[in-house]
This record gives C-alpha cells, sequence and structure tokens, in this order.
C-alpha cells in the first residue's frame, strides 16, 4: 500500500493545502529573485517587504482556507463514512447520522436517506425475521398436530431405510417394543425400535419396499413417466415376525433439484384383522364353490345352474381381487425393475408397450415378471428376453417371451405354484394372478398373462392431463387456518387474495361475429403464492372450424378439440374451479367478454370481481411504456417457455407470476386492498374505453 493510502482524509486534504503552500512561497522566492536582478540592488529591500508580505497574506489565507476546509468539508465528510460505517456494522444497532454537513450540499441529505433507509431495512429484517422465526415455530407445532391427529401411519425414511421422520400412529401400528420379550434383562434393542436415524426395515419386510422403490427409480429411460410425475405406488406388507400386515403406498421423496430420488414416504394402515378375515372368508367361499360345483357335476345339473355357478366365481374372484390396493401403473415402470434384476447375468431385455398402463398390485407382479423371467431363462439358456404389453391405453395382456421351443403349460403350471419371491413371505404366482384376476398360458412358446378390462380406471387422455400438474404442487398454507373470513372482500389485502388468473384461447378477435373460446386455463393464486399444482387446463370445441390464422398463433387444431366438451360444459367446469375468487386476466375485458356471451347456455353467471394486469401495470408506469404482456414478462424477469407461448395456459402461468410481482409493487406504492386496486383500476379512464369495444 502507498504511503498516502495510509493517512486520514484530514491528512490528506492538509498535505495537499501544504504542498499549494510550499508551491506559492517558492514561486515567490523565485519572484524575488528575477526582480532584484532585474531592478538592481538598491530595489532589493522594498522587493523583500513587498513580496514578503504578499507571501505572508497568500501563506496565511491558504491556512486558513485549509482549516475551513478541514472543519467544513473534511470533518464532516470523515463523519458521515464512520456514521454510515457504524451503522451498516453496528449489529442491528440503530444509530442516526449526527453530522450536519451543511456544506456538503446534497452529500449529507443523501448520506441521512442512505443510512435512514439502512436503518428501515434493518429493523424489517430484524421484524421479518422474529415473524419467520414465530411462523416456522407455529407451522412446526401445526404439523405436529397434523402428524399427531394423522389417523394413518406415516414414515419418512432416506433410501437406504434409515427413518427421519413418523408420527404417532405409526408407533401404535407398528407395536414397537424397546426390548426382547423373551429377555427383560436384555439391553438389545429388538427389531421394531422405531426411531429417527434408525434402520425401518429392521421393523418390516424390506422386499415389498425394494421391488416399488425399484419400479420408481429407473436410470435407464424405460420408464415413460418423468421422475417427478410418478405419483404413488399401492404397497402391502408385514413386520419382520409377520405379526402385523399393513396396507398403504409409497411415494418417492425428491431431492432439492427434484431429479433425483432422496427418499421415500410410507402412508399405511393395519389391516391385520382385515386380511385374516378376508383370507378366511376366501378360504370358505373357495371350498362352498368346489363342493357346489362337485355336486353339479355329480348331477349333471342344469345349464342354467351352471351359469349361475360361473357368476359366482367371478364374483367370489372380484372379492379376492378387491382385497389388495391396485394402480395404474406404467408397463414401463415394470419392465425396467425387471432390467435392473437381470443385471449381471448377461441376458438383455427388449420392451414393447412401455407406455401401456396396468391396474396392479406392482410389488407382487414384479416378483411374478421376475421370477417367471429368471425360469424361462434357465430353460431355455436364452442370452435375450423380450417384455411387451398391449391393449389401448389399458394393457390386456403381458408376454414374456425368449427364443427357442418355448415351455408347456405344465412347466408354467410348476412354476406358478411356486414362491415368486423367495426374499419374502411365501406368495404363489397362482396367488399372485387370482389377486389381479388375471389367467397366464402358453402361446407360441411365449407366456401369455391375461388381464381383464379395467373399467374403473380413469380414461388414458384424462390422466395424461393430470399428470401434466408440475414437478413440486403445493398443497399446503397453514396461514389458511389464521383467514379472517369475516371481513369485506374489498377490505382484504391483495397479498391475502384468493384468486384465478386465467387466459383464453379463441378462433378470432370478436365475440359478436360468433367466434368463440377453443382453450381456458387458470391458475390459482393463494396468499401471493402461484400454485403450480392447482391448475386448470382444458380444450373446448368451439362448434365451428378453426380459422388457420388463428391456429399459426395458438396451434390449435379442429382435430385436437374435436372430442372436448362444448363451450356451455367448459364454462360450468370452470364457473366452478373460479367460484367465490377474484379473477385476474391480462386485458381482462377481451376474456370477460367471452365468459359473458356464453353465461346463458351454460346457466351460470361470471359475477366474480375482476382485476386487470393491464391496468394495474399502467397505474404504476404510466401508459407510455409497454403494457403487453411480453412486455411485462420482461420487466419482472417471468420466463415464458416458447412451446407456452400464446397456449392458454403458459400465458396464464405467466400472468399469474407477473400479478405477484405487480402486487408487491402497489402495496410498497399505498395501494394494499382489493378495494384499492379496484379504484386505481376505474382511474385508467383510457384503457378502459378502448377495452369496451370487446364488449
Amino acid at each position: 500500500m502507498h504511503w498516502v493510502e495510509r493517512l486520514s482524509l484530514r491528512a490528506r486534504i492538509a498535505l495537499f493545502f501544504a504542498l499549494i503552500g510550499s508551491v506559492s512561497v517558492g514561486l515567490l522566492v523565485g519572484a524575488i529573485i528575477w526582480l532584484s536582478q532585474r531592478l538592481g540592488a538598491g530595489a532589493v529591500d522594498h522587493i523583500v517587504v513587498i513580496v514578503g508580505s504578499a507571501a505572508f497574506a497568500i501563506t496565511g489565507l491558504i491556512a486558513w482556507v485549509a482549516l475551513k476546509f478541514d472543519e467544513n468539508l473534511a470533518k464532516p465528510l470523515m463523519a458521515i463514512a464512520a456514521d454510515l460505517k457504524t451503522i451498516a456494522h453496528a449489529d442491528g444497532k440503530a444509530m442516526r447520522l449526527q453530522s450536519d454537513g451543511e456544506y456538503l450540499g446534497m452529500i449529507a441529505p443523501a448520506a441521512r436517506e442512505v443510512s435512514g433507509a439502512l436503518i428501515e431495512a434493518r429493523a424489517r429484517t430484524d421484524a421479518a425475521i422474529e415473524d419467520a422465526i414465530r411462523d416456522a415455530a407455529r407451522q412446526k407445532a401445526e404439523l405436529e398436530a397434523l402428524l399427531r391427529d394423522l389417523h394413518q401411519g406415516l414414515v419418512v425414511c432416506t433410501m437406504t431405510g434409515r427413518v427421519t421422520l413418523y408420527n404417532h400412529r405409526a408407533v401404535e401400528i407398528l407395536h414397537v417394543e424397546e426390548f426382547r420379550r423373551d429377555d427383560p434383562g436384555s439391553t438389545e434393542i429388538m427389531i421394531g425400535s422405531l426411531g429417527l436415524g434408525r434402520d425401518f426395515f429392521n421393523i418390516v419386510e424390506q422386499g415389498p419396499f425394494r421391488a416399488a422403490l425399484e419400479a420408481f427409480d429407473l436410470g435407464d429411460g424405460a420408464n415413460p413417466l418423468p421422475m417427478a410425475d410418478q405419483g404413488a405406488v399401492p404397497i402391502v406388507f408385514s413386520t419382520c415376525d409377520g405379526a402385523v400386515t399393513m396396507r398403504g403406498h409409497i411415494a418417492l421423496r425428491l431431492n432439492e433439484a427434484g431429479n433425483a430420488p432422496a427418499g421415500f414416504i410410507a402412508v399405511f394402515d393395519d389391516v391385520t384383522a382385515e386380511l385374516a378375515a378376508g383370507l378366511e372368508r376366501d378360504r370358505v367361499l373357495r371350498e362352498a364353490i368346489a363342493d357346489i360345483r362337485a355336486a353339479v357335476d355329480a348331477n349333471a345339473g342344469s345349464d342354467g345352474l351352471r351359469g349361475a355357478l360361473a357368476r359366482l366365481e367371478a364374483v367370489s374372484g372380484n372379492i379376492i381381487a378387491s382385497a389388495w390396493p391396485m394402480a395404474d401403473v406404467p408397463a414401463g415402470r415394470m419392465f425396467g425393475a425387471v432390467r435392473k434384476a437381470l443385471d449381471g447375468t448377461g441376458v438383455t431385455l427388449a420392451t414393447t408397450g412401455d407406455a401401456e398402463f396396468i391396474h396392479a398390485d406392482s410389488a407382487t407382479l414384479i416378483a411374478l415378471l421376475r421370477h417367471l423371467s429368471r425360469a424361462l431363462i434357465a430353460h431355455e439358456g436364452a442370452t435375450g428376453l423380450t417384455l411387451g404389453a398391449s391393449g389401448t391405453g389399458h394393457a390386456r395382456a403381458v408376454r414374456i417371451a425368449a427364443r427357442g421351443a418355448g415351455p408347456d403349460a405344465a412347466w408354467l403350471e410348476a412354476h406358478l405354484g411356486e414362491n415368486a419371491d423367495p426374499s419374502t413371505a411365501f406368495l404363489s404366482g397362482h396367488a399372485i394372478l387370482e389377486r389381479h384376476r388375471a389367467t397366464a398360458r402358453i402361446e407360441n412358446g411365449a407366456i401369455v398373462i391375461d388381464f381383464p378390462v379395467n373399467t374403473t380406471a380413469r380414461p388414458h387422455a384424462e390422466r395424461r392431463e393430470a399428470e401434466r400438474v408440475g414437478a413440486r404442487p403445493e398443497f399446503y398454507d397453514f396461514d389458511l387456518f389464521e383467514r379472517d373470513t369475516s371481513r369485506d372482500l374489498l377490505d382484504v389485502p391483495l397479498s391475502q387474495l384468493h384468486a384465478v388468473v386465467f387466459d383464453c384461447e379463441m378462433t378470432g378477435l370478436d365475440p359478436r361475429r360468433g367466434d368463440e373460446i377453443v382453450s381456458i386455463a387458470g391458475a390459482r393464486v393463494v396468499n401471493g403464492r402461484v400454485l403450480t399444482g392447482e391448475i386448470f387446463d382444458l380444450y373446448v370445441n368451439p362448434g365451428r372450424p378453426i380459422p388457420a390464422a388463428s391456429t399459426n398463433i395458438h396451434h390449435i387444431t379442429d382435430r385436437m378439440v374435436a372430442d372436448a366438451p362444448g363451450v356451455p360444459a367448459a364454462l360450468k367446469r370452470f364457473h366452478a374451479f373460479a367460484r367465490d375468487q377474484v379473477l385476474v386476466a391480462h386485458n381482462a375485458a377481451f376474456d370477460m367478454a367471452f365468459l359473458a356471451k356464453g353465461e346463458a347456455a351454460a346457466g351460470v353467471r361470471f359475477d366474480n370481481v375482476v382485476l386487470d394486469t393491464v391496468l394495474l401495470a399502467a397505474w404504476l408506469q404510466g401508459t407510455d411504456g409497454e403494457l403487453t404482456l411480453d412486455a411485462l414478462a420482461e420487466r419482472f424477469n417471468v420466463t415464458i417457455a416458447e412451446a407456452d407461448r400464446h397456449t392458454a395456459r403458459g400465458d396464464a402461468l405467466a400472468t399469474a407470476h407477473i400479478f405477484t410481482r405487480l402486487v408487491r409493487l402497489l402495496e410498497a406504492s399505498g395501494v394494499n386492498t382489493l378495494g384499492d386496486a379496484l379504484r386505481i383500476s376505474e382511474a385508467q379512464t383510457a384503457i378502459r374505453r378502448r377495452q369496451a369495444a370487446y364488449g
């Protein structure tokens, strides 16, 4: 560091004026010498007196200016710097600027503003931290209360089975004991000791969980669903000692990036008594049916009696199958689990129909597919295997094939009688098929498993629409427990509104000339949060051809809306979604004109309070700036994916994020409530006159 940089500001200024004084004295001495030479020795005395007096006066003036400069500029500047530094690093202690700095012009007022803003910001930050701590404590208490009152057992574990969260109901269901019953004096922790950081698989059988987790955690691209959209898988499992049987669901807990599993969540009920009673009922029912069939066969019963018996057998099969939890599972998920089981064997697996859905208990069906695949490989000595699912959205058959002559029916019958997964309690292939109301046969050397038509499953198109929910939907908000519902809607703060931000795509721009809606989407905003898990998104059949010019904008064709609901049905569904909430749209008058047009046919009335992001932005920034959705999105750093641009869903989500940012700016400008927002919207008369043309 240069030596000058080590000096204080006052020392540097003093040094600067000393330099000016020295140079001035030097110049005057030079002047004395030069004048003495020109005027002669007789004038020296007069020159010295005159120039010396001037030097003394100049030096005094410089000293006086330096002192004043030090007093009125240097010292105040140093005081301001010290005060600002103290304010910035005083551990939250609010210190007001003491220096007047009256000769500093705008510097002193600006410094006071900066210091005041910093102090206020620190106070707000401290208050926010205190509020956040209180809020976190309150939400923690709420969460603990919810977990305590949950009637199902809940356990959250790492992928290796280490427990990170559990509730009291899980403890009750698992009947945990701390020490071995047969040796009360033992300090050895027995299986069934549930605690944070302990191994969950010391309590329950690992096999069903391993099968389910392998079905989820596919890194080979075989799974047709993204990691975040895989949902939950039904599971039936028992404690290690077999005393308790549980039925429930298991879901993945993803990492922060949402692209890999960090653990799993198990929710379950105790079904020990229920399953025991069901198994006894099934045994009695099977025996009764067998006795009846034997009697019918022995006495050559009528065709009507045989038909009634067949119906009874079908009903009994349904009763047996209904005892087990089933879900629509992509075939690719199950095939991927089989592929993992074949890792290291040198056997390659080819699959078809990965996107087909099978209504199944995935854990047991995966065990059966693995068991039969391994048996077929051993029988054929094959190095390649084919798994395929066939159907139209819901698989009707799964085919397992290897090169070679293939096994016969006796071979299949023998292997179906074996335990499908030796690592768990005995469960034969026959039992798994019966659970699924499925049958197995040999066809052209391949094993074919036939499934019944699943009439209870949702259509594939509807399921795919539901799977468009974002990766991390928000299904919690403890602030809603304390919401004051008695307050007048106009007095509700903007940050606490329950709103639906929506957008429509149409056949054209003029509802009065027959243009209709072809797509409508809405995103909920609750307490300032865009709930990406609560999205309304629907194609609409407009009842008329979609012009090519409109398709070029929103890319919706006649074929895409051919099977969609008509405008009245669509508006009924959207009205139910938006009931009792504020409607928000960008250029809302345009979209509301189309909603109003269809109200009579739909038998609904959109009498919601409406806010327009165009009017709100115009009040904030004036009408000179651009107010298009793209311009506001760029200003507020809201990204609209190119694939979502000019789609109702994409524009609704973008408008929702813009709206939350506008709310923060409005509140900072004194517009705090819904009533305030409506008041400033009414003031945008020029824009409102232009929008009136849409009506």
